[in-house]
């Protein structure tokens, strides 16, 4: 049987109380139970707390960051999970204890209440409530916008409900919002009675959302909740009358996610529908679309008599497009137009719908009455054409060739000066909850931006950050917005004002335009809207000494007394390692006749929509009170976070008592020196071989101490040696711990290892089985490692790499079975905690700089997106 490797136990925040339950109870808990494939939990020890709340304790609260989820266990969910755990201490021979007693007399009364015939009102008698704080003394934003839409929802309660507005019963999941979109808490939730409530963490959640039955359960709670959060705070929406709002909501679409770089709308397109932001950044972008607008035709009776002249052709490349122009609406316009009659602004927009509908047809090259104009130089220097357009940028390689193809039949008539610029001007950035098409589905005109899903950008990298979003139908907006009239005044007023924004921009000089530095490519490159405490060195300010380095790193100093505390005692922000790195991009900003020159550190941003915490498999990530990321020590070093963190904000950092790849080795040519400073991994390089010449054998050691607090923490060590010498020995303080002789099989790269004690434990340590035999090698205090390699042939060989890591037994689940063994952990992740706990959670960074040239800046507002 396979040796399963168990990750370290998360630790969730204890109250007195809380259970750990086994994956076996797990199973009598409904929401697991309902679920079309088992949630696999085995691996993840401590990610699910059973807590027990009474009436009027808290839950969670408001405005607190939302990294776990809650269910509210029904009775006969509670039931079921008693009655397994007195089995088990039958099992165990433990009838008469305390605790199966206890058991006894709560599974007494839990049948009593499952058994009586309760009216439907009690069956919903409230367990918790929600409560809001007063929306006027909170931070303004898409929270406030939440909770005062929140607040209004339950005040007037759009439908008749089957329990109380504000109240959660039995069986109800919530706080699952906040995990899935990154959001905090948007409400206080107090117990209403006696309840017991599962939390468990986001990677649980993460692999539930794998089972379609439970994300359609999760998009049917967003519907009813979040959903008519966002809608409520929309203009056109927010006066509708019970009846038409829960039609709203109910016939919206909620969208599979797009991924960076997908397109969502185009300037020119038709306007058949309005968007809201579920997750996700999307960029709005003017004159960047190769559809055709109104300004695109130059001669509108000329361009439609040569459309209508396709007609009386028998053959060629204009039959073919009257051909592809078949929708009788658009040939009428088209025999109007050619005789003379001026179109109105309608039905230019329904021929151009029409035109632009072949513009961004992949296939329309392959016509063979186009072949001709195809293979001509001027087209057949644009490349060949993607097979779909589903990306920005092949959406507009295929609209680039078709606009220049049918501008080969028409030259006269189509404005070549109207072609954009490929990269267009860059009109806002949209995140969640926001909303945009609104103008297009109210006024009937086409499209007046392109938007696309952002992609995260850094320099010189982008990372995969997927963009939901909710799509209400143009015919269901002019549906709700005739039934409630007084609406539309509202939002016309909000189409108004962005009309007027945008066009004041558009009115700006190209050169004058791009001195906005929040619309510039630059801004746009290193993702800098992204940052609500963006970190900016003003480097004509800065005179380069080095003070705001020192005040991190010494924020982060650990003291002299730690090492005679517990490991779980000492804050884990003190490591001793710096998060601040004066090393990055330089971002130029030009405010009126002002310039000012920064360098954009690679430190922590607190992103607007943090992709880092996407996806960490023991849910060690999340956001801290102060807004800042969090990294839990039961981080597995998995490298995850800093992979898709765009900004190279998140390091990661070798761990261990001695850590591969780290320092303080030395090496000789004899056992008895003289030792020379050597690097890791160890590789008898070209340089070395020049130096010690004829050498059979390479001595290395390094000593290191074991302080008190890290064998209180760990009685075993994992040793892992990385090595391809044909023949090597590794001892500690003089214990031969392995070896590998001339005549064995030789190593192939994989790691070797080996379970080390202290030798004060060697008649006392616990063997597990499958497991290693512990070998008494480490003491408290100094130790001495040794090693003797033989070299190989290949200079680039690896003849040593070795590492020394706490472990532990594994915390494994009493109804599993197999043989286990506890992950090592050899890195972790450090991340920049905003200084969350410094007093008054100041970052020192910024406080240490004697010249005001480091600043934490809201790239929104400091760089005047709006």
């Amino acid at each position: 049987m396979a040796r399963v490797k168990v990750k370290p136990p998360a630790r969730l925040a204890r109250r007195p109380g809380d259970e750990e339950l086994t994956i076996e109870q797990l199973k009598h808990v409904s929401l697991f139970a309902n679920l079309s494939r088992p949630v696999e939990l085995e691996q993840f020890p401590g990610t699910a707390l059973l807590r027990r709340y009474e009436k009027g304790e808290q839950i969670c609260r408001q405005n607190d960051p939302g990294w776990t989820a809650f269910y509210i266990l029904t009775t006969k969910d509670l039931l079921e999970l008693r009655q397994s755990q007195l089995k088990a201490l039958v099992g165990q021979g433990e009838v008469g204890g305390q605790r199966a007693q206890e058991l006894q007399q709560e599974i007494a009364s839990l049948q009593s209440a499952s058994d009586q015939k309760l009216p439907a009102s009690d069956r919903l008698t409230p367990a918790a409530s929600v409560h809001l704080a007063d929306p006027a003394n909170q931070q303004a934003g898409l929270g406030q916008s939440l909770r005062q839409s929140f607040s209004a929802l339950l005040q007037r309660s759009p439908e008749k409900r089957s329990k109380q507005p504000g109240t959660l019963v039995e069986g109800e999941l919530f706080g699952e919002m906040s995990c899935l979109y990154r959001i905090p808490r948007t409400a206080t939730v107090m117990a209403e009675r006696e309840c017991h409530v599962l939390t468990f963490l986001r990677n649980i959640l993460d692999k539930m959302y794998a089972n379609k039955a439970f994300k359609d359960q999760v998009d049917s709670i967003y519907r009813q909740r979040v959903l008519e959060l966002y809608l409520n705070q929309l203009p056109v929406f927010r006066d509708l009358p019970p009846e038409v709002f829960r039609s709203l909501r109910d016939r919206v679409e909620l969208l599979p996610p797009l991924e960076p770089g997908d397109i969502i709308c185009d300037e020119h397109e038709r306007p058949d529908c309005m968007y809201i932001i579920r997750s996700g950044f999307v960029k709005l972008m003017k004159n960047s679309s190769y559809l055709l607008g109104d300004e695109s035709i130059a001669d509108w009776k000329g361009f439609c008599a040569s459309l209508l002249a396709g007609e009386q052709e028998s053959s060629g490349p204009r039959r073919k497009i009257w051909e592809l122009l078949s929708q009788e609406p658009v040939r009428a316009v088209i025999r109007k137009a050619a005789q003379g009659a001026v179109p109105t602004a309608d039905e230019k927009a329904l021929l151009l719908y029409g035109l632009n509908d072949l513009l961004k047809q992949p296939k329309l090259q392959a016509h063979a009455e186009f072949k001709e104009a195809v293979q001509s130089p001027a087209l057949s220097s644009l490349g060949k054409l993607p097979a779909g357009g589903k990306k920005w940028s092949q959406h507009q390689q295929i609209c680039e060739f078709n606009r220049r193809l049918l501008g080969t039949f028409f030259p006269e008539l189509l404005l070549p000066q109207t072609m954009p610029d490929p990269s267009g001007r860059i009109l806002d950035y949209l995140a969640s909850g926001d909303y945009f098409g609104e103008t297009g589905v109210l006024c009937n005109t086409p499209r007046n931006a392109t938007c696309v899903a952002y992609v995260h950008h850094g320099e010189g990298k982008a990372i995969h950050g997927r963009v939901e979003l909710v799509r209400i139908s143009k015919g269901l907006f002019d549906e709700i917005r005739n039934s409630c009239p007084p609406a539309e005044e509202s939002v016309a007023r909000v189409v108004e004002e962005r009309n007027r924004s945008r066009e004041s921009l558009m009115s700006l000089p190209v050169w004058q335009e791009h001195n906005l530095a929040a619309r510039s490519e630059r801004f746009d490159d290193l993702g800098l809207i992204q940052g609500q405490k963006l970190m900016l060195i003003d480097l004509d300010r800065c005179t380069r000494c080095d003070k705001c380095v020192e005040a991190c790193v010494r924020s982060h100093h650990s003291h002299w007394w730690d090492k005679f505390l517990p490991s779980d005692w000492v804050e884990p922000s003190r490591d001793n390692r710096g998060r601040l790195f004066l090393d990055g991009p330089r971002f130029t900003h030009h405010s009126g006749s002002t310039t000012r020159n920064y360098l954009v550190p690679s430190t922590c941003r607190q992103c607007r929509d943090p992709i880092c915490l996407v996806g960490c498999p023991v849910g060690s990530i999340h956001k801290g009170d102060n807004a800042q990321i969090v990294i839990e020590d039961w981080c597995i070093g998995c490298s995850r976070c800093a992979e898709q963190c765009p900004y190279g904000s998140i390091q990661m950092h070798a761990i261990g008592i001695v850590e591969k790849g780290g320092r303080g080795w030395t090496y000789g040519p004899s056992g008895s020196g003289p030792w020379l400073d050597a690097e890791m991994p160890f590789k008898f390089n070209r340089e070395l071989r020049e130096k010690h010449r004829n050498v059979k054998q390479i001595y290395l050691r390094r000593s290191f101490e074991l302080t008190p607090a890290q064998s209180r923490a760990s009685r075993s060590y994992r040793l892992q040696l990385l090595s391809l010498a044909p023949q090597f020995t590794v001892q500690f303080n003089g214990h031969k711990v392995l070896s590998q002789g001339v005549s064995e099989k030789a190593p192939t790269g994989k790691e070797i290892e080996a379970l080390l004690v202290l030798e004060a434990d060697a008649s006392t340590v616990e063997v597990l089985p499958g497991e290693l035999p512990p070998q008494p090698a480490v003491r408290v205090g100094h130790n001495l490692v040794e090693a003797t390699v033989s070299p190989t042939a290949n200079p680039d060989d690896t003849l040593l790499d070795l590492g020394l890591y706490a472990f532990s037994k594994p915390v494994v689940d009493p109804s599993m079975v197999g043989e286990f063994s506890q992950e090592v952990v050899t890195k972790k992740a450090v991340v920049c905690d905003m200084c969350g706990s410094q007093w008054g959670q100041q970052p020192a960074c910024v406080n240490a700089c004697p010249h005001d040239a480091a600043m934490r800046v809201d790239a929104r507002s400091f760089f005047q997106l709006h």
